[in-house]
């Protein structure tokens, strides 16, 4: 007569249970149309007439948000239980044709050893290892006084 057996099972340790995910949030891209208040803003969604007021986190600079509204940047925005947020900001495929960096002192654009300086007084400053100019055309060099070295 054969022998009956057993069948032992080793429990696995029981494992804790994520918690359930949130619904996905609908994401949708607009405009800003109002500047930022108590960390709202107002925004325009694509295909829509309507204003809305969405949150916008602390990690954007206010003059970011500034200027993506004068510049009508497009911006995401999620939409979820929670109301609108603005998740991003969109930045255009191709490079405008102008772009002006303002900067009230000085603006200074450095790169290793070189750099090139700009300041409110008017000056030019222009500092590197080796310099070098050329042109296909006239390459002047216009001033009260030109020293060379």
């Amino acid at each position: 007569m054969p022998r009956a057996t057993r069948s032992r099972r080793q429990s696995s340790p029981s494992r804790a249970a994520s918690p359930p995910l949130p619904p996905p949030a609908t994401l949708y891209t607009g405009r800003l149309i109002g500047g930022a208040a108590d960390g709202q803003v107002q925004v325009r969604l694509d295909g829509s007439n309507d204003t809305h007021a969405a949150a916008c986190p602390g990690q954007f600079d206010v003059t970011v948000i500034a200027q993506a509204e004068r510049d009508g940047v497009p911006v995401v925005v999620s939409a979820s239980g929670a109301g609108l947020r603005v998740v991003g900001l969109l930045q255009p495929l191709t490079a405008p044709a102008r772009r002006e960096v303002v900067a009230d002192e000085q603006l200074v654009l450095r790169s290793g050893n070189a750099s090139l300086t700009l300041t409110a007084a008017g000056k030019v400053l222009l500092r590197g290892a080796y310099v070098s100019s050329w042109s296909n055309g006239v390459n002047r060099i216009v001033g009260r006084t030109v020293r060379l070295d």
